[in-house]
């Protein structure tokens, strides 16, 4: 099932590496890429807070698979501006 989906992106199954604990540095690896590229864009001209927080969670395809969300809450105060 794996090799199939591993095809289906384009990759060759043979360069493929299936073992745990190389998915689970991937996974860290773009969390923290996507987490840089939020800091870089974002602009906050007024006092707010972001937190973050990642949870394994029933996978919604299948219920004997755990995937990685993410919950992002921005919170603070708005202010119009003249």
């Amino acid at each position: 099932m794996i090799g199939v989906t591993v095809q289906v992106t384009g990759t060759p199954v043979e360069e493929a590496n299936f073992s745990y604990a190389t998915i689970q540095r991937s996974q860290v690896q773009g969390c923290s890429t996507a987490a840089e590229k939020i800091k870089e864009g974002w602009v906050c001209e007024e006092i707010s807070t972001i937190q973050w927080d990642g949870k394994k969670m029933q996978s919604l395809g299948d219920k004997y698979t755990k995937q990685e969300r993410i919950q992002v809450v921005v919170t603070g105060i708005h202010k119009k501006r003249s």
